[in-house]
């Protein structure tokens, strides 16, 4: 019995990896399967950047089949192998489409723009100004890679970081503190520019204002003005 269970074990996996060699077995006719984003960062090495080209992979708004090892399809597998049975309405077939396997992922030519967009927006908001991005899918039969060419320019830094008030009772609060939490930001000149930071100091101003008894003070009353 238990040679048995191996045996069809053996063939199922075996199976699996027969269609993870065939990824577009599914794909339509006029459309395909994405197989890779690569995102090539400052390939002319002139600028350097504390970003990565994996933090810009994140950021992507399509992403292709997830794989083993970084180059076996074995979820894409799983699914093709799966909605090639003829019964599909079987508790195990429909197991294997939905929690193990992941359907063909069809690249849309309409994000193109989105994903530059995204890259785009994510260097700015890390004080890359000036970058500048663009895209080349490159088609292979019914597979394509899109390539997003990243170029930074100069990160931009805070010169000076200072605070203005609307009240007089927060004025006084920061110039002669009772909790030295008050003044203890993490922002100081010649830091690189970044709205994460930015939003971490709103964050932490507003509850250091409510601890002095500002119950009702709220992060929309921290505005940044750069």
């Amino acid at each position: 019995m238990l040679s048995r269970v191996h045996a069809s074990l053996l063939f199922t996996l075996i199976a699996f990896g027969l269609h993870s060699c065939q990824p577009t077995r599914y794909v339509e006719s006029g459309t395909h399967l994405l197989t890779k984003n690569v995102v090539h960062l400052n390939e002319n090495e002139k600028f350097n950047s504390d970003i990565s080209a994996d933090d810009l992979s994140v950021v992507l708004k399509q992403k292709p089949n997830r794989r083993i090892l970084g180059f076996i399809n074995f979820h894409l597998g799983v699914w093709n192998y799966a909605n090639g049975k003829k019964n599909q309405e079987r508790k195990f077939v429909q197991f294997l489409k939905s929690e193990i396997g992941e359907a063909p992922v069809i690249y849309e030519p309409a994000l193109l723009e989105a994903n530059r967009n995204q890259i785009e927006r994510y260097m700015k908001n890390h004080g890359h100004f000036n970058a500048t991005v663009s895209v080349l899918p490159w088609y292979d039969s019914q597979e394509v890679e899109v390539h997003y060419y990243v170029f930074s320019g100069p990160a931009y830094r805070l010169r000076k970081v200072g605070y203005s008030f609307e009240h007089d009772s927060l004025r006084l609060e920061f110039k002669n503190p009772t909790d030295k939490n008050l003044t203890r930001s993490k922002l100081q000149g010649g830091t690189v520019y970044n709205t994460d930071r930015l939003t971490e100091e709103r964050a932490r101003l507003t509850q250091s204002i409510k601890d002095l008894g500002y119950f009702t003070y709220e992060k929309i009353h921290v505005l940044y003005d750069v």
